[in-house]
């Protein structure tokens, strides 16, 4: 009986030795994933997703994202590996360091065990034009497909979530939102990188509302052939 007892004590002594192994490891691992790893080379990358954030210096804190249209979350490896890339090429400004008046991107990729692994870059809004892996990003099928407003407003017995809309500077209220949610889709899936980022492009924005009080701002362009034909079609001031 007593050397049942032993046994078990060994045994259990040698799985609580492998467990503290297996902490260690995995504690190592995280410092070196947190720390160190800018582009995040590591394998077992199961999800990443990339979003522009910005930061309430004079709130409560924490990061939020600017746009909640500007965010997407990829699978495959393809999009895995160039949201990668785009955090290789965005450590090469600011990262871990939180500038006020600069641009803010966050990555977050899914590990093993359900653990995240978490980026976030600053970098001058001049600076953007010199990315050329996030130009690519942003111009990929894939991200267009889930950037789409319309993936955004889904449906909810028969009608939009995002259930009204305010154009321009007079807030004046969209009667036909599902129309103005289709024609900026359409732009969206046009749209250049260049006359994403460019300010200058920028004359208007539509302001998306659901019912429970979600929010989302878009920015309307000079470039926005079939928005722009919309609203003059539909007599709203832009």
């Amino acid at each position: 009986m007593k050397r049942v007892k032993s046994v078990v004590k060994g045994i259990l002594m040698i799985l609580i030795i492998l467990i503290c192994i297996i902490v260690v490891v995995l504690v190592h691992i995280n410092l070196y994933v947190f720390i160190f790893d800018n582009g995040t080379n590591i394998a077992g990358i199961r999800e990443a997703k990339i979003a522009a954030v910005d930061y309430d210096f004079d709130g409560d804190g924490g990061f939020y994202v600017i746009d909640d249209h500007w965010q997407a979350a990829f699978k495959s490896k393809k999009m895995i590996k160039m949201v990668r890339t785009n955090g290789r090429e965005m450590s090469r400004y600011n990262k871990w360091i939180i500038v006020d008046d600069q641009i803010h991107f966050r990555i977050v990729y899914k590990w093993i065990f359900g653990m995240k692994i978490t980026r976030i870059y600053s970098m001058p809004s001049e600076k953007l034009s010199e990315l050329k892996c996030l130009k690519e990003l942003y111009e990929a099928k894939e991200t267009k497909k889930k950037l789409r407003l319309v993936k955004s407003a889904a449906m909810k017995n028969g009608k939009y979530v995002w259930k009204y809309a305010e154009v321009g500077m007079l807030g004046e209220n969209c009667k036909k939102p599902e129309e103005l949610i289709y024609n900026m889709d359409l732009e969206l899936m046009e749209r250049s990188f260049a006359e994403e980022i460019t300010e200058a492009n920028v004359i208007s924005k539509a302001d998306f509302r659901s019912e429970n009080g979600d929010i989302i701002s878009l920015s309307i362009h000079k470039t926005d052939r079939h928005t722009l034909k919309w609203l003059k079609d539909n007599g709203y001031d832009y």
